[in-house]
């Protein structure tokens, strides 16, 4: 089976698309959708790459994955690489919108999401994540936003090479995360094995699968309390997220729809080429629209 058809993305793409059909029919957001915006999630509109387009999503999924699993050349034999994989995550306060921004610099925040990965080898995607509701006691002075964030795979150093630079990275504030609380730094090196609830889906699979998706979930920041070892009562801010409802999925609509999947796409080292061809592969990809 191939990198994409285990990563299990076509049933999650699909079950977006769903909730995004339910939400324009449902939510009272709906009026602000006109029929241009209905028409950027037609299967014609595939080849364009449009970032709201479900059938425009499973074309580059299948690009990516394809031209990632050509260059590691697995096949059924070798599911694994011959070198450490790492998942990354980067995002900044700088990297933070307004839910209703007319207008993001995703090349400024790729420049600056980028920065910390110098040196490496990867590809990956930038993505919104949705704050409802934020406390005072976050970096962000507004009650929502959205922080820009990167998700990708890299290699071309060890464990020990990454956990220092990510280490270095945090500790130089050159990545503040929303809450002052959480790290915007992250890198975890993929196993390379499978899924114990999933004996069929690789690690490495799972993680594309988490990378290529659209927005998914939202987020609350609120104010809460800790206990300490001494049982005294501790103020602090947490996180929490949930399933979109059916306003957020417009509103995330309106703010992504004129960008394309290329735009938010990152790579860098051995990985610029990679990109390369997988946007080449994702506008070539030919077949009935059935099989997308």
């Amino acid at each position: 089976m191939s990198l994409f058809s285990i990563s299990g993305f076509r049933n999650q793409a699909q079950h977006s698309k769903n909730e995004l059909i339910h939400a324009l029919r449902k939510s009272r957001k709906k009026n602000t959708i006109s029929k241009q915006d209905r028409a950027l999630l037609k299967k014609a509109k595939a080849r364009d790459l449009c970032s709201v387009n479900h059938f425009a999503r499973i074309r580059w999924g299948k690009a990516f994955c394809g031209e990632l699993g050509n260059f590691f050349r697995f096949d059924g034999e070798n599911p694994f690489p011959d070198q450490p994989l790492f998942f990354v995550t980067l995002s900044d306060i700088s990297c933070t919108t307004s839910q209703d921004a007319s207008f993001v610099d995703v090349c400024a925040f790729k420049r600056k999401l980028q920065a910390g990965l110098r040196g490496l080898s990867y590809v990956g995607m930038m993505e919104p994540g949705l704050f409802v509701n934020i406390s005072a006691e976050s970096r962000w002075a507004g009650r929502s936003a959205v922080s820009w964030h990167v998700h990708a795979i890299c290699w071309g150093e060890n464990r020990k090479e990454m956990k220092r630079r990510f280490r270095r990275l945090n500790e130089n504030g050159g990545y503040l995360a929303l809450l002052p609380s959480q790290l915007g730094a992250h890198q975890t090196e993929i196993p390379n094995t499978c899924l114990p609830d999933n004996p069929e889906r690789t690690f490495l699979a799972d993680k594309l699968r988490y990378l290529l998706k659209s927005p998914q979930k939202a987020y609350r920041v609120y104010k809460t309390s800790r206990i300490e070892k001494n049982a005294e009562l501790v103020p602090c801010v947490r996180q929490r997220k949930s399933e979109l409802r059916k306003g957020d999925r417009i509103t995330l609509f309106h703010l992504m729809k004129s960008l394309r999947l290329g735009e938010l796409a990152v790579a860098g080292g051995e990985g610029t080429n990679l990109m390369r061809r997988i946007k080449r592969r994702a506008v070539l990809i030919r077949g009935p629209w059935s099989s997308l």
